[in-house]
């Protein structure tokens, strides 16, 4: 599996076209929300967890979303 590192602030950039493929209210939206808003070394770790997690067809997806930026 492909796992991306991400820092605070891109997992703030990602929380918008991660909440557009998955929805708002899915959990890797909110982890990713609480990483970037409170940025606690256990938020950031549940986010990455979460963000490796996803199908690598939407994780690519995501990436190129912000690469669009």
């Amino acid at each position: 599996m492909d796992e991306t590192a991400l820092d605070q602030e891109t997992m703030g950039r990602l929380v918008k076209p991660v909440s557009f493929i998955l929805g708002a209210d899915h959990p890797t939206t909110k982890a990713l929300t609480n990483a970037a808003e409170r940025g606690f070394s256990q938020d950031l770790k549940q986010a990455q967890i979460a963000f490796n997690r996803m199908k690598s067809a939407d994780r690519n997806t995501v990436l190129d979303m912000l690469d669009d930026d």
